[in-house]
């Protein structure tokens, strides 16, 4: 049933590659319908494993079309395993070497449905170590300097600033991580400033930040 299923997803994903290559709008949406309405009748029978095979097929050479429809699958649906989880921070580790993340639309896009994942499921706590390393991995990346040009969006990539929103509400998270707190800290200043001292999300930051002091004395 499953390999059946993934097969129908890869020819939807095929026939949707081929009506944006057309620029034919009407196919393009009727395409996408067919394909939500197939991945919403799975919802309840995540026991197939359809999403877990499909990232792993992905994690060496992603396709973009399929990443776009399964991460909103998976967002949507909730309740993503911590096997789901690593591997899309395993295809995050991709785009992140890869000059594609600034030249197209769904790596960005991609990458903030992650983070919006992990802020409303606690999938990132039951991974322990391993999904709290990628996620400060990935944190780190998005914060420097070489992705600052894309806040507001451009004509490619539209999703930076979602990843930095999520990634403004995290400082409870980093906050009880000593080692990795500090990094962040120095990486966020530039996004502190961008939205402004008093802004609610950078007071909370400067909060976490005096709290980290006052524990460790520094």
């Amino acid at each position: 049933m499953t390999e059946s299923l993934i097969k129908k997803f890869e020819n939807y994903c095929q026939l949707y590659e081929i009506a944006k290559q057309r620029n034919n709008d009407p196919e393009i949406e009727s395409i996408k319908s067919d394909i939500w309405s197939f991945l919403k009748n799975l919802y309840g029978k995540k026991d197939i494993f359809l999403a877990e095979r499909i990232l792993k097929q992905n994690v060496q050479k992603p396709k973009l079309n399929q990443l776009y429809f399964i991460v909103e699958f998976l967002r949507a649906g909730g309740n993503v395993s911590v096997k789901e989880l690593i591997l899309l921070f395993q295809i995050c580790n991709y785009f992140k070497n890869d000059n594609v993340i600034f030249e197209d639309s769904i790596p960005m896009f991609f990458i903030n449905e992650i983070y919006d994942i992990i802020h409303h499921g606690d999938c990132l706590e039951g991974g322990g170590e391993i999904t709290g390393k990628e996620y400060f991995n990935l944190t780190m990346t998005l914060l420097d300097e070489k992705f600052h040009h894309l806040i507001g969006g451009n004509d490619k990539v539209f999703s930076y600033d979602g990843c930095i929103y999520f990634i403004m509400m995290s400082n409870g998270w980093f906050e009880e991580r000593e080692s990795e707190f500090i990094l962040i800290w120095d990486k966020i200043q530039f996004h502190l400033d961008n939205y402004g001292r008093e802004h609610h999300l950078s007071e909370y930051w400067i909060e976490s930040y005096e709290n980290f002091v006052k524990k460790h004395g520094i």
